[in-house]
């Protein structure tokens, strides 16, 4: 607001006031701030130091002295509300209180040491390496279903040499149809697999898928550590076991693409028994060990029981088969028909 300042004998007048624009808006400010603009629309003198002035008030002019300055009616400011300008100090004083607060209070952040650090970091590596393997072991399950499907479709499994009554005579004679066997040397399963076969099976398809002879996913070579949770998959899963132990017979025998072809000889000599027995020989010792020993005579005494007993046990079970078949009775699997012939020797 611009003022005049005027020395009269000894004095200073301070002269407030101006006239208002009648289309000036209403100020919100309430009563008080209405009252100001009433008091600049007539104007008043105020008195300072006690000075003698003479002033018409409510006339069409007045007179102080020389050189009176109109008041600039665009540069009014607007009346201030006490009563608002009280609200908002205190407004403004709440929130610098609660903000000093806020920083006052000490924060919740959990400061972690070094080794805690550390050891986090390690722990979430770990989670995110048995999710990849989870995935990977998957992946391996899913390739051995689809390439047990094809080989055992295909000339890579010659049914006349492993007939399915002979592969219920090796479940017998290896575990006792009990897929929760484990022998003193870590076989698991219903067909007594372990670690150096599932690894061979799995180096077996991928082969096949390379040369066309099958079609699978990726093909995924399983690490140590995968193939422990495979053998423990497939001491719980009979029909996963008989799936890689099929598949490991496939290899062992005379495929014509890989592994070592044991009995491709004697099959093409038309000695198919003997065939045979070449290959449950290896299932049992290991193609490494028979390769060594080819000859029965130098074979040990295990090797030599174990391909007796299966011989018998598959003689038991097409004999088994016949005779219920004689009398009407047909048994839809051949390992109820395995179940029963241990059930009639105990």
């Amino acid at each position: 607001m611009n003022y005049k300042y005027m020395n009269f004998e000894g004095s200073k007048l301070v002269l407030e006031g101006q006239k208002i624009d009648k289309r000036e808006k209403k100020d919100n400010a309430g009563k008080n701030n209405e009252e100001a603009i009433d008091l600049k629309r007539r104007g008043f003198l105020k008195l300072i130091s006690g000075a003698a002035v003479t002033a018409v008030v409510g006339t069409t002019a007045f007179k102080i002295a020389e050189n009176v300055l109109d008041l600039d009616e665009e540069k009014v400011e607007p009346a201030i509300n006490p009563e608002t300008v009280k609200e908002d100090a205190h407004e403004k004083m709440v929130l610098k209180k609660d903000e000093t607060a806020k920083q006052a209070e000490p924060k919740n952040e959990v400061i972690e040491k070094p080794e805690q650090k550390k050891a986090s970091i390690e722990k979430q590596k770990e989670n995110e390496e048995k999710q990849k393997s989870k995935e990977k072991i998957k992946m391996l399950i899913d390739n051995i279903n689809l390439a047990h499907e094809q080989i055992t479709k295909s000339d890579l499994w010659n049914k006349d040499l492993l007939p399915a009554p002979l592969l219920t005579a090796i479940e017998i004679v290896e575990s006792g149809m009990d897929g929760s066997a484990v022998s003193p040397q870590g076989a698991v399963g219903i067909r007594q697999l372990r670690p150096i076969a599932i690894k061979a099976d799995f180096e077996y398809i991928n082969v096949l898928h390379k040369n066309k002879k099958i079609k699978i996913n990726e093909p995924v070579t399983p690490s140590d550590e995968e193939i422990n949770e495979i053998m423990r998959l497939i001491s719980e899963d009979d029909n996963l076991c008989r799936k890689f132990g099929n598949t490991y017979l496939s290899y062992l025998g005379p495929n014509g693409v890989h592994g070592p072809n044991i009995g491709k000889v004697e099959l093409k000599k038309e000695k198919k028994e003997l065939s045979r027995q070449y290959i449950l020989a290896a299932y049992n010792m290991g193609p490494g060990n028979f390769k060594k020993i080819e000859e029965w005579k130098d074979w040990p005494r295990e090797t030599k029981n174990y391909t007796w007993k299966v011989d018998e046990y598959y003689k038991k079970i097409k004999q088994k088969k016949k005779k219920l078949s004689e009398e009407g009775v047909h048994i839809g699997s051949y390992e109820k028909l395995g179940r029963l012939v241990m059930e009639g020797e105990a």
